[in-house]
């Protein structure tokens, strides 16, 4: 069809070269913004894509690790903030130190450092003093 007078196919082979680029793939660092004093610091790894074929496995720089299962884009860790009386206004910083597993062909660590500001908690802090009822003149006191 199509008015061709002489169509003729061309038996010639043809190559074609596909290049493999490497996909590269972030794994970043969130945390809460801020926290009380006696509160708990959330930490969520988030990758690009869901993970497959093994977990992720994101190490922080305090000691932690995060998993990110298989299927998940998201995994948390969580540190307890203690309340201390002496310690006004306080940042903690925390960032990724390693990043493995996942089937993903360039894993990589976002390794900027976050932060969670602190915020103080007052503390009422009581002093009693107590001494000697009475004492005969030249007699000594006694504070507690």
């Amino acid at each position: 069809g199509g008015n061709y007078e002489n169509l003729v196919a061309d038996q010639a082979s043809v190559s074609t070269t596909v290049t493999d680029v490497q996909d590269t793939t972030t794994v970043t660092l969130t945390t809460t913004p801020s926290v009380a004093e006696g509160g708990t610091i959330i930490y969520t790894a988030t990758v690009g894509a869901p993970v497959t074929g093994s977990p992720v496995i994101v190490s922080l720089a305090n000691g932690q690790t995060i998993t990110i299962p298989v299927g998940q884009s998201s995994g948390t860790a969580t540190e307890a903030v203690t309340n201390d009386v002496y310690q006004g206004h306080a940042a903690v910083s925390n960032q990724i130190i390693a990043v493995s597993g996942g089937n993903y062909e360039n894993l990589v660590a976002n390794q900027v450092p976050v932060f969670t500001t602190v915020t103080d908690v007052q503390d009422t802090t009581t002093v009693s003093l107590t001494a000697t009822p009475s004492v005969a003149e030249g007699g000594t006191i006694i504070y507690t």
